[in-house]
């Protein structure tokens, strides 16, 4: 049909398309929204577009700017489909549910209970009154009823207005600003603006924000993603008036990545917007800073403004490690012996667990690949090694995040061979010593005497001696070839380690004597590393 509506407040027309109503923008002339006319009622205040969907009692404001979020509040019923009366003012609605004529006055921020106008006609909504027609019993008059709607509902007359009962409806107009002013045609057709001091102040109703009292969620570097933010307002009275209660919240968030030196845009999730909820999650990557705000508004409408943010990383730092211990090169023991691997580390949060490697050795054969532990709560695993055997070990850790350290040096330990499962040649006798390593050791008397180990393959070897005074001197070979000379002379007796240079062997290892002097052999080992 064409015929245009203007919306309270002048800044959106609704445009009557037949079977649709458009609705724009009257500054710009942009159509913002289409409406289905036998579907959804309108009405506008402002930027903000209001529907009234004939299958709910929901009724939405959406500012078409998008600068605030939207806004619901609940209708005594569904609208009539197609028709009925539906106007917005400020904070207040006319709505004709229609069933059996009756009009409500909706308070839109939920504070006042809907309540039934007067039955009256030619009803004009103003921001906090009810403007309509009464008129006298014989119909010879026809006035102005204002009527107050806060709680009190408060009326008065002016008048008389023009137009009768079989005459054109007469003119009212309430201000397009909010104020408490009507205007109507007075019985000779003249403007009359009368001002509505009576009606209830302001102060009667809610007029004080909600008031934030915590903040709180994930640490300032958090161990795991999701990051949690919570928070919790009160909403006080303000004069007279009791507190309507919290309504909604309203949450965004800013992040800024591993690495960068700013911030990216403000983001406004959209199911954060208007919600109820008092706590919010949000998944970031490790090392990604993300700070969180919160703002509130009442039943009544009063709007908080944003907390301080509250800023949380998920750790990005990885553990170090700070120290990695297997024991000593060479155990102190002849016998099949458990070798224990300890590694520490330090976080900025928090060790969570540890990884730990071994490769294992036995007797004549090479180091095998690497077995790996994961996820132990300590840093400590222990292995079972043979005589002439090796274990090498290696350690990592991890926190919550997921941050993994890297791997710590190899740390290596062998069992030795006892002096009696060796092979003896020459003028070589078995004793008791209290000072050896499995209470026996190998003298070699003379020159040319020796003991050896076939079938070794290996990196170094090393000798376990008993020193002391008048001992001998021993060259110590590996397949054939010479790697070090060993003199067993000292002051006083003791049991010594040996670890002879690098040389990468396959064969026999063979300890002989090269002195007249004895030389007391404890023990040998091979070492693959």
């Amino acid at each position: 049909s064409g015929s245009v509506t203007l919306g309270h407040g002048g800044n959106l027309a609704f445009v009557d398309r037949g079977t649709s109503v458009d609705v724009e923008d009257t500054r710009t002339g942009t159509v913002r929204r289409s409406l289905s006319y036998d579907e959804v009622r309108w009405a506008a205040e402002g930027n903000v577009l209001w529907t009234w969907p004939a299958t709910s009692a929901t009724v939405t404001g959406t500012d078409v700017t998008g600068s605030t979020p939207p806004v619901q509040a609940t209708a005594p019923c569904p609208a009539i489909r197609g028709a009925g009366i539906f106007q917005v003012a400020g904070r207040w609605a006319l709505m004709d549910c229609g069933t059996d004529g009756t009009q409500w006055a909706v308070d839109l921020r939920g504070q006042v209970t809907p309540w039934p106008a007067p039955a009256a006609d030619a009803p004009v909504l103003g921001n906090g009154f009810l403007a309509q027609v009464t008129r006298s019993a014989d119909r010879s008059r026809t006035d102005l009823l204002v009527t107050d709607l806060a709680p009190s509902h408060a009326q008065r007359t002016y008048g008389p207005i023009h137009g009768q009962y079989s005459l054109p409806m007469p003119s009212i107009a309430t201000d397009d600003a909010g104020g408490p002013r009507a205007a109507y045609l007075d019985g000779r057709r003249q403007v009359r603006l009368v001002d509505l001091d009576w009606l209830a102040p302001l102060d009667q109703f809610d007029s004080a924000a909600p008031h934030l009292t915590a903040t709180g969620g994930s640490p300032r570097v958090a161990a795991t993603s999701p990051i949690t933010f919570t928070y919790a307002y009160t909403d006080a009275s303000s004069g007279s008036a009791p507190a309507s209660g919290i309504g909604s919240y309203d949450v965004r968030y800013r992040q800024r990545p591993a690495g960068a030196t700013s911030y990216g845009a403000l983001t406004y999730p959209a199911g954060w917007q208007g919600t109820t909820a008092t706590t919010q999650t949000l998944a970031a990557a490790r090392g990604t800073d993300t700070c969180l705000s919160v703002r509130a508004r009442d039943v009544a409408g009063n709007l908080s403004g944003w907390s301080a943010e509250r800023c949380s990383t998920v750790d990005g730092t990885a553990p170090a490690v700070k120290s990695a211990y297997a024991g000593p090169t060479v155990v102190s023991s002849v016998a099949t012996s458990t070798v224990r691997f300890t590694v520490t580390a330090t976080d900025n949060v928090a060790v969570a667990s540890y990884d730990i490697a071994y490769r294992l050795a036995t007797s004549g054969t090479a180091l095998s690949g690497w077995t790996f532990r994961y996820g132990l709560p300590s840093g400590s695993a222990t292995v079972r090694v043979a005589p002439g055997g090796q274990v090498c070990f290696a350690g990592r850790a991890r926190d919550a995040a997921g941050n993994v350290s890297g791997w710590s040096a190899a740390r290596c330990s062998a069992v030795p061979f006892d002096d009696r499962s060796l092979t003896a040649y020459g003028w070589v006798s078995r004793t008791g010593s209290s000072s050896a390593l499995g209470g026996t050791v190998s003298t070699l008397r003379s020159y040319g005497a020796k003991v050896y180990r076939t079938r070794q393959q290996g990196t170094r070897v090393a000798l376990v001696v008993l020193r002391g005074p008048g001992q001998g001197t021993v060259d110590v070979y590996a397949a054939g070839v010479r790697v070090g000379r060993v003199s067993l002379a000292a002051p006083s007796t003791h049991r010594d380690v040996v670890v002879l240079p690098y040389h990468a062997f396959r064969g026999t290892v063979t300890v002989r004597s090269v002195s007249r002097a004895p030389s007391r052999i404890d023990a040998l080992a091979v070492l693959r590393t």
